[in-house]
């Protein structure tokens, strides 16, 4: 029973001690900044690729719609 319970306390610890040195660097203002400009540049890349999928599905359905 010990060899089977002892990896899981050890990833429970791992898991612990992972999630409080996430939160501890999360804390700091420039890791913050970092993730902020990660999201805004991943809104800016989907936000056009939208609008240009959304005109590029348009164009094609009209398109198809006036032969059909």
């Amino acid at each position: 029973m010990r060899h089977v319970w002892t990896p899981l306390a050890a990833i429970r610890l791992w898991k612990s001690r992972l999630s409080r040195k996430i939160s501890g660097s999360l804390s700091c203002s420039i890791c913050r900044l970092g993730i902020a400009s990660g999201v805004v540049m991943v809104v800016f890349a989907i936000v056009p690729a939208g609008f240009y999928f959304g005109y590029l599905f348009r164009y094609i359905y009209l398109d198809v719609g006036k032969h059909g």
